[in-house]
């Protein structure tokens, strides 16, 4: 088996992350078709957007994304999309393909020296609601204040909720906290 992935490196450090990974992917000797499209400033340079619906396609055609970080201005335009409208290419990423749970596992490795030898935890942050809705807007005279709408919704709450507790369950974790 083939496993096709789509390599977006996005702006700054990006295409160093992203080469490193692909050493790290090779090293594991799976095989690997991998893809890569520019995304964010660099696409933008030439392009006009930092991200388009031939990044929308390749993702549902390839089905696995590595993603570099991207730079994302404040007073840029919206986002069109689908009929839809995001203040950023990640907030139009994680919505339209509802990419919700950000999973971040940090984890003691032994000799690195770490101040906290017995860290295993993993967190599991909600991606699409809160501060990540887009819901921004300029206030005063000449934009002197950003006003964010944090929408948390019921629905939101208990998806990323239950993505917590099954992921928990599923890794043999025996405590979620919330906060």
């Amino acid at each position: 088996m083939v496993h096709r992935v789509l390599f977006l490196p996005g702006d700054g450090v990006g295409h160093e992350l992203l080469a490193a990974a692909r050493l790290v992917l090779q090293a594991t000797k799976v095989r690997m078709e991998i893809e890569t499209m520019d995304y964010g400033k660099t696409y933008e340079r030439t392009c006009g957007l930092p991200v388009s619906e031939k990044h929308l396609d390749a993702i549902q055609r390839l089905g696995t994304v590595l993603k570099g970080p991207i730079t994302i201005d404040a007073n840029a335009p919206l986002l069109q999309l689908r009929g839809r409208s995001f203040t950023s290419a990640n907030q139009a990423l994680r919505k339209i393909f509802g990419l919700y749970a950000n999973v971040r596992p940090s984890k003691y490795f032994e000799g690195s020296k770490a101040l906290f030898p017995t860290t295993d935890l993993v967190v599991v942050r909600e991606n699409t609601e809160g501060m990540y809705t887009g819901e921004e807007h300029w206030e005063g005279e000449a934009g002197q204040s950003a006003v964010t709408t944090r929408r948390i919704t019921r629905e939101g709450t208990l998806r990323v909720a239950r993505f917590a507790f099954d992921f928990a369950t599923k890794h043999g974790r025996k405590k979620v906290t919330v906060s």
